[in-house]
């Protein structure tokens, strides 16, 4: 846990970080702005505890730190919001866990109270996890133990090599299976611990690396009724011409 000047200092910015943009949108409407975007269901994400990490599982995974807001222990549906696009490739937009079916009123960026933030806030700054390897991910921190240990026992089996995590493999195999907004190498994976029921959703993070936000949508009660993860802000994409 941070210490108290740390919390302290953080109430002083919490709403600075609320995100401006309605993450919701991108899973209830067929096109944001002049850009098309479909919804693709990625299967339900168990979380044991209700603490939640994300980050780049090839990377950082034994790393990851689980951030301060929980939800409630339970199975939630998750979705990936894609841009298709046959010029430039489909592109995963945002990620989203739903909580409950409240509409959000405010997005909160996720905090592991690990952050630096003596820094002044200016408008869209955010606090996020490093994508290195061009995929990102969303697990219990449970679960993130339990695959830590299980690429652990691969490697010392010599069933992957030391560099290597279950999900290169498991990604390319979800994509023969479900090749809807796929490459060959895999775009997306609901892959679950061997011997559990505990999972980890991978997905590729919009135009590849750089640095990410998780944002805790709140309802118009104060209670969290989602989760988002954000790869591309489709309202200040649209120059790019997707």
């Amino acid at each position: 846990m941070p210490d108290q000047s740390w919390l302290e200092r953080y109430e002083t910015i919490r709403h600075q970080l609320d995100a401006t943009i309605d993450f919701a949108r991108y899973f209830t409407e067929p096109a944001i702005g002049a850009t098309a975007v479909d919804v693709l269901t990625l299967g339900d994400l168990h979380l044991p505890t209700g603490r939640i990490i994300a980050c780049d599982p090839m990377t950082e995974l034994e790393d990851a730190k689980p951030y301060m807001q929980t939800v409630p222990i339970g199975v939630y549906p998750v979705q990936a919001c894609v841009i298709p696009s046959e010029k430039r490739g489909d592109r995963y937009a945002c990620v989203r866990v739903r909580i409950t079916d409240a509409q959000p009123a405010r997005y909160e960026c996720g905090m592991t109270g690990k952050e630096n933030i003596d820094e002044p806030i200016n408008p869209g700054d955010f606090y996020g996890f490093g994508v290195d390897a061009g995929v990102g991910c969303i697990a219990d921190v449970r679960t993130r133990d339990e695959a830590v240990a299980c690429t652990r026992q691969l490697v010392a089996a010599g069933d992957l090599e030391e560099w290597e995590t279950p999900f290169e493999e498991a990604l390319a195999e979800n994509a023969k299976a479900h090749p809807k907004y796929q490459t060959e190498y895999g775009d997306w994976v609901n892959w679950a611990v061997p011997g559990t029921d505990d999972n980890v959703i991978v997905t590729t993070s919009g135009w590849g690396d750089g640095c990410y936000a998780v944002y805790f949508a709140y309802d118009e009660s104060g209670a969290i009724c989602g989760l988002y993860v954000p790869y591309i802000l489709i309202e200040e994409d649209e120059e790019s011409e997707v």
